[in-house]
C-alpha cells in the first residue's frame, strides 16, 4: 500500500511514478535523484545529507592553499596596485572621405594648389595629466600580403617620396585630467600633385605605467590614412623579383609593387610545372591580400613537404586584384644540392626537348625490341 504523501505548505510537488528506495526513511518512497531525497527529508523534518570529500580531492584543496600561500609569500603584496594611464580616440571623418565611416580609417583625394586636414579626437580619462606622442608611419608588405606601418628608420627601400614628409603634425599632446582636445594634421598646397596613393597610419601613444612594480606597457592607436594624387593608369603591375629560395617545404619568392599603387583583395595562384612532365604540377591559391604602394614582400609557395628534383621549371602566376588582372611567367633552376637561381625560357624549352628526345628513343627502343621477338618467333617456328 502506497504511504501517505508529507503535506507542505506551497502544495503538492508531482515526483515520479517509479519507485526508487529513498535512504532517509526504512519504507519506500517516491524519489527522483539525489535532489529528491534531500527533498524528502526536509519533508520528514530531518537533515539533509552533507557530502563528504574524497581523500583525493582533500590532497588536491591542499597542495592548491599551498602553493597560493607559497605565490603570496613570494610576491610579498608589497605592490601597491597601479592604475594604467588611458586615454581614447576618435576621428574626425571628413565629408569626402572615400570610404563609409565604419571602416575607421582616412581615404583622401588631394586637389592641386589645396589645403588638407584631418583631425582627431583625444580624450584623457584618468585623473592626472598625460603627454600622448604623436607619429606618422609608413606602409610596408610583409609576407603573405599583409600591410604593416613602420617609423622611418624601417620603411622600404623603393619608397623613395613616403607620405609622411608631406604631412605636419605636433608631435607631442598634452592633456589634462578629462580633457577633450582635438589634433590637427595638415597637408601643405601642392602646385603639382604626387601620382598614385601614399599609404601611412596616425600613430598615437601615451605614457608608460609608472611605479614600483608596474608592468612596463603603453596604450597605443593607430588609425590609417590613404592619400591620392593625380591617378594611375588602369592596370596589375607586380613583377618577380630576382631572389629565390627553397627550403624543405616551401619555395620562397618574393613579389615587388614598383608603383604607388595601394592594391587591395589581391589573388594569387601559383602553378609549379617540371620540364620533363614526370611530376604531378604544383598550384597554391593566396586569397585576401594587401600590397602597400612601391614595396616587396616575400610569397611562399608550399611543396607538399618534400624538396624539388633536380631540373627545370616554369612557374605560373595567375594575379587579380583592385588594380585588374596579371599573368607572370618565370623559369627556375633546381640544383642536385637544391639550390634555385632563375633561367631563361630557352633552358626550359631545351629541357623539354631533351625529355621528349629521350621518351622517343625509350619508345623506338621498346618497339625494335618487340619487333625483333616476334621476328625471332617466326623464325623459329
Amino acid at each position: 500500500m502506497m504511504p501517505r504523501r508529507p503535506a507542505t505548505g506551497t502544495g503538492w510537488r508531482r515526483l515520479a511514478t517509479r519507485m526508487v528506495p529513498c535512504r532517509a526513511v526504512t519504507r519506500m518512497w517516491p524519489c527522483r535523484a539525489v535532489t529528491d531525497e534531500t527533498r524528502c527529508r526536509i519533508a520528514l523534518g530531518r537533515r539533509p545529507r552533507r557530502s563528504t570529500p574524497s581523500r583525493r580531492q582533500s590532497l588536491a584543496a591542499r597542495v592548491a592553499v599551498g602553493l597560493a600561500a607559497v605565490a603570496l609569500a613570494v610576491v610579498g603584496l608589497r605592490a601597491a596596485p597601479v592604475q594604467a594611464a588611458s586615454f581614447m580616440v576618435r576621428p574626425v571623418m571628413p565629408t569626402d572621405n572615400r570610404v563609409p565611416a565604419s571602416a575607421g580609417y582616412f581615404d583622401l583625394r588631394l586637389r592641386t594648389a589645396t589645403e588638407r586636414r584631418v583631425a582627431v579626437m583625444l580624450a584623457n580619462t584618468a585623473k592626472t595629466p598625460q603627454v600622448i606622442h604623436v607619429a606618422l608611419l609608413d606602409a610596408v608588405t610583409g609576407p603573405q600580403g599583409v600591410v604593416a606601418y613602420v617609423p622611418a628608420a624601417k620603411r622600404d627601400a623603393l619608397l623613395t617620396k613616403p607620405g609622411s614628409r608631406l604631412v605636419r603634425y605636433p608631435r607631442t599632446v598634452r592633456l589634462a585630467a578629462h580633457e577633450t582636445r582635438q589634433v590637427v594634421f595638415t597637408v601643405p598646397a601642392q602646385r603639382t600633385l604626387f601620382a598614385g596613393t601614399k599609404a601611412m597610419a596616425i600613430q598615437l601613444t601615451g605614457p608608460a605605467a609608472a611605479g614600483p612594480g608596474a608592468v612596463a606597457s603603453r596604450v597605443r592607436y593607430r588609425i590609417g590614412w590613404l592619400l591620392t594624387g593625380r591617378p594611375l593608369a588602369a592596370g596589375l603591375h607586380l613583377t618577380v623579383g630576382s631572389p629565390v629560395t627553397q627550403t624543405p617545404r616551401h619555395l620562397r619568392l618574393q613579389l615587388v609593387n614598383w608603383r604607388p599603387q595601394f592594391i587591395r583583395r589581391l589573388s594569387v595562384k601559383a602553378t609549379l610545372t617540371a620540364a620533363n612532365r614526370l611530376t604531378v604540377p604544383l598550384s597554391q591559391v593566396t586569397r585576401g591580400m594587401k600590397v602597400a604602394p612601391q614595396s616587396a614582400f616575400a610569397y611562399t609557395l608550399a611543396l607538399g613537404g618534400r624538396r624539388l628534383p633536380q631540373g627545370v621549371y616554369a612557374l605560373t602566376l595567375h594575379l587579380s586584384g583592385s588594380a585588374g588582372r596579371q599573368q607572370q611567367r618565370r623559369y627556375l633552376r633546381v640544383l642536385a644540392d637544391g639550390r634555385v637561381s632563375w633561367t631563361t625560357r630557352t633552358a626550359y624549352l631545351k629541357a623539354q626537348a631533351l625529355t621528349l628526345t629521350l621518351a622517343l628513343v625509350a619508345v623506338a627502343l621498346i618497339l625494335g625490341t618487340v619487333g625483333l621477338l616476334h621476328w625471332w618467333r617466326r623464325q623459329a617456328r
